[in-house]
């Protein structure tokens, strides 16, 4: 994954959820940040996203600030949903299916 054929970076949002797994969280995002500082300029651009907009605890206990609400989100190109084992009722929340869909 690049610069999208236009020469824009890649629109990165990721959803974290209540308990989601830290690990698994900075193995997709370093990456990322890697990318970019050694290519000189911004392959990627991402943003974290919650349900509610709220910081969000990871399973580990740390909390984390997010931007805004998944309903709040614009277009991206890519959205990860970062849970883990623990996760809350996340795969029977309808309005989260809903969102998701939308973007």
């Amino acid at each position: 994954m690049a610069l999208e054929s236009s020469g824009k970076p890649v629109r990165m949002a990721f959803l974290l959820v209540p308990r989601f797994s830290m690990m698994a969280f900075a193995a997709a995002v370093e990456p990322l940040r890697a990318a970019n500082r050694l290519s000189g300029s911004p392959l990627f651009q991402w943003q974290l996203v919650s349900a509610d907009g709220a910081p969000v605890t990871a399973s580990n206990g740390i909390s984390v600030a997010t931007c805004r609400s998944l309903a709040e989100l614009d277009k991206v190109d890519t959205i990860i949903v970062c849970a883990g084992l623990e996760a809350p009722d996340v795969e029977r929340n309808i309005r989260i299916h809903h969102q998701l869909r939308r973007l």
